[in-house]
């Protein structure tokens, strides 16, 4: 099951890049874009949590306070640069790119919980850069590429990174349910983007809201039941097993990115080899566990 999960919410993590690109077409502001996708993504996490009968029970600030944490940053903060990173570098390299965070998963893994360095790592390692280096030197790029979109991609990353480790911990002997985790943190985010939406949009925020909340409703869908499987399946499994699945997120991005904006987004056997070399990587990393 917790296989399952993990590759449900990578199907769902990879589809949200395409998605977003295609509403950023219609609303163009992307921290707009990110507190919309946030919002959407708590009711759709709520939803599920309620359909599933999750209790609302273990609610102490001593439970609840490294969900809120995670989600300061991830997708609080992350969801406003993985838009900007979709919209200057698109979501084909953009979830090739993030694709790098089981890695980052790992080590941090090691270094915090004092989990083992060994072979396998090393070799996941170098699939991963293999993976990151091909992509850097690809030739052929779409005309609205800009490097940087790649660079914001790479802090994600290592928002993800954290981010899986805090929930893999907190879960941990938590008496708080997986689908109410999910809430907590999709709850933080929407106070994170929102705070920072209001600082920068000022007196333009509620027509700018306006404009983005029918395109990013599916884009928020998506984050949102991407988020209620990852919970469900740390609730499961370890980072090192349920990071690497996830990582499968990077060949949906650009799977999807290849049947909807092929040509938009040049899809070539360059960038379908970097984003299977990540992949490979990650999974090599899942077999420490």
């Amino acid at each position: 099951m917790a296989i399952f999960l993990a590759l449900l919410g990578a199907f769902f993590f990879g589809i949200l890049s395409v998605l977003t690109r295609r509403a950023l077409r219609v609303a163009p502001d992307p921290v707009t874009g990110a507190f919309v996708t946030n919002v959407v993504a708590l009711g759709a996490a709520a939803a599920v949590a309620a359909i599933a009968g999750s209790r609302l029970s273990g609610l102490t600030w001593h439970n609840v306070w490294p969900f809120l944490l995670a989600g300061l940053f991830v997708p609080g903060v992350s969801q406003i640069l993985f838009v900007y990173a979709i919209k200057l570098s698109g979501p084909a390299r953009t979830s090739t790119t993030t694709g790098v965070a089981p890695l980052i998963s790992a080590f941090i893994a090691i270094v915090v919980l004092d989990e083992p360095l060994n072979g396998w790592l090393l070799l996941g390692s170098v699939l991963v850069v293999a993976g990151v280096v091909s992509l850097a030197w690809e030739r052929t790029r779409p005309e609205h590429f800009r490097a940087f979109g790649l660079v914001l991609a790479a802090a994600c990353a290592i928002l993800f990174g954290v981010r899986d480790n805090i929930v893999r911990w907190a879960e941990d002997g938590s008496q708080v349910a997986p689908l109410v985790g999910a809430m907590l943190v999709l709850a933080s985010a929407c106070v994170t983007a929102g705070c920072y939406l209001a600082v920068v949009r000022g007196r333009e925020l509620p027509s700018l809201v306006r404009r983005s909340a029918v395109p990013f409703i599916i884009p928020g869908l998506a984050l949102g039941f991407a988020y209620d499987g990852l919970t469900e399946a740390f609730s499961r499994a370890k980072v090192t097993i349920v990071a690497p699945l996830n990582a499968t997120s990077a060949l949906w991005g650009v799977l999807a990115a290849a049947v909807l904006m092929r040509r938009a987004e040049n899809i070539g056997l360059r960038l379908v080899a970097a984003a299977g070399l990540i992949v490979a990587g990650a999974v090599v990393v899942g077999a420490l566990r």
